[in-house]
């Protein structure tokens, strides 16, 4: 039988009882113990029970040292807020709204009002090409 490397929530709780016996504990002599006991534990689980046992704070989504980075770069005094859009349900798709021009009509009505013009001019030409066949009809005499 072998075993995987998978992390087991057996190993988080022997890390935070081992970290609750001694704060100062090491990861390298809490893994030596875990691995002894047949365990697989990784450093990520080690840093969760220490904020888990209030050893250690963390920043909330979105506060943390690069968004205090970001915001002094950005020239603002403070991080920004956490952002609210982190495991948020997609209830509806945001639709683009309509494209308007200056003259307040929409890219629709613009591009009908063009085909429009188009089929105006069109309709002019062949009105003025039937006219000159049939002078060239007249002049020719046939």
């Amino acid at each position: 039988m072998t075993k995987t490397s998978k992390a087991s929530p057996d190993g988080f709780g022997f890390i935070c009882a081992a970290l609750r016996r001694d704060p100062k504990t090491p990861y390298a002599d809490i893994a030596a113990k875990a691995k002894e006991k047949g365990l697989t534990i990784f450093p990520i689980q080690y840093g969760k029970a220490k904020v888990t046992l209030g050893l250690i704070k963390a920043a909330k989504y979105g506060t943390g040292k690069h968004a205090q980075k970001t915001a002094q770069a950005n020239g603002k005094a403070e991080a920004a807020a956490p952002t609210p859009t982190r495991h948020k349900a997609a209830t509806t798709t945001p639709r683009r709204p309509r494209a308007v021009s200056a003259n307040g009509q929409d890219s629709t009505a613009q591009a009908f009002s063009a085909l429009q013009d188009r089929l105006r001019r069109g309709a002019t030409a062949e009105a003025t090409l039937g006219r000159v066949r049939e002078m060239v009809a007249e002049a020719l005499g046939a």
